[in-house]
């Protein structure tokens, strides 16, 4: 059995923590859950709304990770200083809402995340340490960790190889990864052994994808994102495709995973055709 769970603004906004606590029990009780609060409870955003929030959150909701993306290489300083000062705000409040991190993603010279031609620059990446650094203490001054999700091509951590220096950079326990293996995979798709990409990746493809990323996550890894990608008509990537259709089968990936972290929390994104068809087949043995 794995351990399923949700992004929780994905089911929409909230008035209250027990009408989403309701909500998310009816799928999958007390089931795990990456909470962004500014997103599921919108009109809740006064001064002392992170703190007041964290006690019944963490009583009714099974909290494993706080969402705060911000964009830690933004061109306009000042965007990018309060957006760090948010994300160091959530890592303050984490234990309380008995999450053991908060998420981002590494950003884009482009301000709303985009592609941008010098989010490559090893300026970018300077950039993107020294915010990094800032967080990573915050992190260790509140017992919490930075969980980073990298995508391919647009943002600053868009590689294997990328990553793997930014995790000897800051090779410490206030660091954690968030697997998204359809935003982790290039343009071009999963590639097989003689280097082609299919519109589905074989078995061996993804489970040699995966392994890749894994070995370099090691311990760091704390979550994986479910949903999926195709190839269109030219072989480029869609993404944010539902994660029952596309290219990733994920009656695979899941059980190559939960070998190697038993209990890593496998948050689905968005909706799904069918959910109930969905979850029922993760629980088949691949």
């Amino acid at each position: 059995m794995y351990n399923i769970g949700f992004r929780a603004h994905d089911f929409g906004s909230y008035q209250s923590v027990e009408a989403l606590s309701e909500k998310v029990n009816s799928i999958i009780n007390n089931a795990p859950l990456q909470l962004a609060p500014l997103k599921s409870f919108p009109s809740k955003k006064d001064d002392v709304f992170l703190e007041d929030f964290a006690s019944l959150c963490s009583s009714l909701l099974n909290v494993r990770i706080l969402g705060s993306y911000i964009n830690p290489v933004h061109p306009d300083e000042d965007e990018r200083r309060h957006g760090i000062d948010v994300f160091n705000r959530f890592l303050s409040v984490a234990n309380a809402y008995g999450a053991y991190a908060v998420a981002t993603e590494t950003g884009s010279i482009d301000p709303d995340c985009g592609y941008h031609p010098d989010t490559g620059k090893e300026e970018t990446l300077s950039l993107f340490y020294r915010s990094l650094e800032c967080m990573m203490n915050s992190a260790q001054k509140y017992n919490a960790r930075v969980a980073i999700e990298p995508v391919s091509t647009n943002h600053t951590i868009s590689t294997l190889k990328r990553m793997e220096d930014m995790i000897r950079r800051f090779d410490s326990d206030n660091l954690a990864i968030i697997l998204d293996v359809a935003n982790i995979t290039p343009l071009s798709g999963i590639m097989e052994r003689d280097g082609v990409s299919l519109p589905k990746p074989s078995d061996n493809a993804l489970c040699a994808f995966l392994s890749d990323f894994i070995s370099i996550a090691g311990p760091h890894l704390a979550a994986v994102h479910v949903k999926n990608y195709a190839l269109d008509g030219k072989g480029a990537k869609i993404s944010d495709l539902k994660a029952d259709e596309g290219a990733i089968n994920w009656n695979l990936a899941c059980s190559f995973i939960n070998e190697r972290y038993p209990d890593i929390p496998f948050l689905i994104e968005g909706s799904l055709n069918d959910r109930e068809l969905f979850l029922s087949s993760l629980e088949k043995e691949v």
